[in-house]
């Protein structure tokens, strides 16, 4: 995993807050995405949501968990494997 430099992190923090400001909205539908810009999004965030219907894998949650964020997932066997080992947000419906 590439770990962006101070310039590298403050160059994509400034991007992001350009585009943010002028949309006045947070809109992350920005196509293909650098290492670092994937990274500042990583670091800001505290949890990442993974709602799928039917997964067999997941290369977010394991960009995530690199990056020492928990998930929020949909309930499959998949996610409960990780989820088993301390890694999700659980909450159980009641």
């Amino acid at each position: 995993m590439h770990q962006p430099t101070q310039k590298e992190k403050q160059e994509a923090r400034l991007s992001f807050q350009i585009l943010f400001q002028r949309a006045k909205i947070i809109n992350l539908d920005m196509d293909f995405l650098n290492d670092t810009e994937l990274s500042v999004l990583f670091h800001a965030a505290d949890a990442v949501l993974l709602p799928y219907k039917v997964c067999s894998g997941s290369g977010v949650m394991f960009d995530a968990l690199a990056h020492g964020l928990p998930f929020i997932a949909s309930d499959l066997e998949f996610f409960r494997e990780f989820g088993s080992m301390g890694l999700d947000i659980a909450k159980k419906a009641c």
